[in-house]
């Protein structure tokens, strides 16, 4: 079994970075709530405009929409759930919006919707009618240490199992450390080795030192990006610069992992 190092490289099954185009669509999904789901959105989004892309953001948290705060992403709010259950209506919207615009797209969701949209996307075909359209769905979950550890693996295995091969992107969390059990890093747990194929690569969001994660929590209350961060007087130098730091460690695994294709940044 080929292991993937969760350091922002490929898993080694030769498939090779993912270029990123119009038609991709970026959809975060994990069914334990505040382990960084959102966060993860606003980096990705972050990331493309970096890279000179417009992404099409869609918040359907229907607890928080956090990614609707920050004003540079634009996102659109949609309430995909009714009396706790999905309202297909709004879903399908969702799709035909995905199936006829460009993007690239990110779409953030909320852990309340994690198993209805799944379980959606899954029972109706839904990828299905994305790969007829040239679109590609990929699923990004977050995985954390601590006392959401377990729930995090669980919601990565419910995604896992009924995954298409290369096409999910794990994002660990380490503001509580690396995810590990009995001596074990995630790569070497049965849940990674028994869906591994589905694993297209990983990213690691640095370990939160006091001092970055003060300034990461202002940030995220302010919903300013990183960027944003750097240039906002509220920040000292010195707070300035460890942005900058972190912005670059994040950003390198992410070259690792994407390839942004010229006709998305022409887009």
């Amino acid at each position: 079994m080929a292991k993937m190092e969760m350091n922002g490289n490929i898993a080694q099954n030769g498939r090779g970075k993912l270029k990123t185009t119009v038609h991709d669509i970026h959809m975060t999904l994990q069914g334990k709530g505040g382990v960084g789901k959102s966060f993860v959105a606003s980096l990705m989004a972050q990331y493309l405009i970096q890279k000179g892309v417009k992404p099409r953001c869609f918040d359907t948290d229907p607890v928080n929409h956090t990614l609707a705060g920050y004003k540079v992403f634009e996102a659109i709010r949609i309430e995909l759930l009714k009396n706790n259950t999905l309202n297909p209506i709004k879903f399908e919207e969702l799709i035909v919006l995905l199936l006829e615009e460009d993007g690239p797209f990110v779409v953030d969701n909320g852990a309340s919707s994690f198993i209805p949209i799944w379980d959606y996307i899954v029972r109706n075909g839904v990828r299905d009618v994305l790969k007829e359209h040239g679109r590609r769905l990929f699923i990004h979950t977050v995985l954390q240490a601590g006392e959401a550890q377990d729930d995090c693996l669980n919601g990565f295995r419910q995604v896992a199992e009924m995954a298409e091969p290369g096409s999910i992107i794990v994002w660990e969390n380490r503001i509580l450390g690396p995810v590990e059990y009995q001596g074990k890093t995630f790569q070497d747990m049965k849940v990674y080795q028994n869906n591994a194929s589905k694993v297209l690569g990983a990213i690691q969001l640095p370990e939160n030192e006091e001092f970055i994660s003060t300034d990461l929590k202002k940030l995220t209350t302010e919903k300013l990006t990183l960027d944003e961060g750097v240039r906002n007087g509220a920040f000292n130098w010195i707070a300035k610069n460890r942005l900058k730091l972190y912005q670059r460690a994040i950003f390198e695994q992410m070259d690792n992992v994407w390839e942004v294709l010229p006709e998305a940044v022409n887009a």
